[in-house]
């Protein structure tokens, strides 16, 4: 049988305790914030911002009290890096949602359009990195008035 022993001074076990628990403290903050950004409340419930498809996508828009009837567009589009008045304002009426757009400034995004069932509404949602990033809704009419989706 081997025995090993080592010596080891007090003050040196209490230190290697504390950066190992500040280490833990750190992983687990990080965990969560990872897990809490890919979903959004609405009213009393808790909806999920992962898109990986366009299923993900429709699921959202129904779990938001709409019916997605039809995907009437999908385009690509690039995030502004530098915004404008209107930019600006509409990063806004997203963060008042839950969004935050200056997080993905200057990235490719998609844009996805959904027709409403029995609406004169549609929902356009932007995607980025396979998560929902912005969602309104806009008229059929060719207004270019938008509203808040959530």
């Amino acid at each position: 049988m081997l025995l090993c022993s080592l010596k080891v001074k007090k003050h040196t076990v209490t230190l290697v305790s504390l950066i190992c628990a500040a280490v833990f403290v750190f992983v687990c903050f990080f965990a969560l914030r990872l897990s809490s950004a890919d979903t959004i409340t609405v009213g009393d419930k808790t909806v999920t911002l992962t898109a990986e498809s366009e299923e993900d996508i429709g699921e959202f828009i129904s779990a938001l009290g709409y019916e997605a009837d039809e995907l009437i567009s999908k385009r690509e589009v690039v995030i502004p890096s530098q915004w404008n008045e209107l930019y600006t304002s509409y990063a806004q009426t997203q963060k008042e949602q839950g969004f935050d757009l200056s997080k993905i400034k200057g990235k490719d995004a998609k844009e996805y359009t959904y027709s409403l069932k029995d609406s004169e509404l549609f929902a356009v949602i932007l995607v980025c990195d396979s998560r929902i990033a912005a969602a309104h809704l806009s008229r059929l009419d060719g207004s270019a008035e938008i509203e808040e989706l959530l």
